[in-house]
């Protein structure tokens, strides 16, 4: 006997991936084609050396100090969450453990954006946190984000097939596994403040406002800077991930040096994430 209900629910999911198949193909043919823009100069040129430099006196080893503290801390959250959490369910725990990090995430914005009040010219505005710039920084940030998508999807692709050979997979992104495997609406929602607002702005603070900025002063050349600054930024996320984000690292370097603002860089991130994570969530409802 048929079960209607059943077969009408899986047209529904074959239609929504179609659906979603159409829109990705759409993303990445005006992707590709704002990036053959891109290298022929019509939609901004790759050449930098025009772009003003950001003038500070951070010293060369301030940024590895705050990666230090941030990665120390947080392990030192997790540990410390994970025991104070004996007794609770499995979705508490994670949930504290995400709280504590996020906490120690915004202490690590605020004491960054001190520090570069102290040391940039300008102050904020010097870093790149204008806040008069937001609103052409938006429609920007989803051009750049559109035109790096291709590359990115691309890179995954040729992972995953190297891996098909050498019998390896692509390692699942730690945050989205738990947003996939916790539905609970809670957790959900401090998960969606976590990846989309507070990684965003301390990563970008940290990679792009910090590490690019201290090495364009040194090496006085940008690209190099945002060459540096992308492979720490991938080497600091899983392996299997290291090419895909490099190469988005890349994009949000290069729309920093090119726009001056920190926003741009910090929204394209909150993009990237936002939708990954949307993604995740849209495959299994909350409760």
């Amino acid at each position: 006997m048929f079960d209607f209900n059943n077969i009408l629910a899986q047209a529904e999911l074959a239609l929504q991936i179609h659906v979603m198949d159409i829109i990705t193909l759409g993303v990445c043919f005006f992707g590709l084609l704002g990036f053959f823009a891109w290298l022929s100069g019509s939609l901004g040129s790759p050449d930098l050396s025009a772009s003003p430099p950001r003038r500070n006196s951070i010293p060369l080893f301030m940024p590895v100090i705050y990666a230090g503290i941030w990665i120390l801390l947080s392990a030192f959250a997790a540990t410390l969450s994970f025991k104070a959490g004996e007794g609770l369910s499995e979705v508490n725990r994670q949930f504290l453990g995400y709280l504590a990090i996020a906490i120690i995430d915004i202490g690590l914005i605020v004491s960054l954006l001190a520090f570069a009040y102290v040391h940039f010219a300008r102050r904020l505005k010097g870093l790149g946190l204008n806040p008069k710039t937001i609103i052409k920084d938006i429609p920007a940030a989803a051009i750049n984000y559109v035109c790096v998508l291709p590359l990115v999807i691309a890179a995954v692709l040729i992972v995953t097939y190297v891996g098909g050979l050498f019998n390896f997979e692509l390692q699942t992104n730690e945050g989205l596994s738990v947003i996939l495997d916790f539905p609970q609406l809670h957790f959900r929602i401090l998960m969606l403040f976590f990846t989309v607002i507070v990684a965003p702005v301390f990563e970008e603070l940290l990679f792009r406002g910090f590490f690019q900025s201290m090495l364009r002063g040194y090496t006085k050349k940008p690209w190099t800077a945002i060459f540096i600054t992308s492979a720490i930024f991938a080497t600091l996320h899983p392996l299997t991930h290291w090419p895909a984000l490099f190469i988005f690292s890349c994009c949000m370097g290069y729309a920093y040096e090119k726009s001056g603002s920190l926003f741009r860089s910090i929204i394209i991130h909150a993009i990237f994430n936002g939708i990954n994570v949307a993604a995740a969530i849209m495959t299994t409802p909350a409760q």
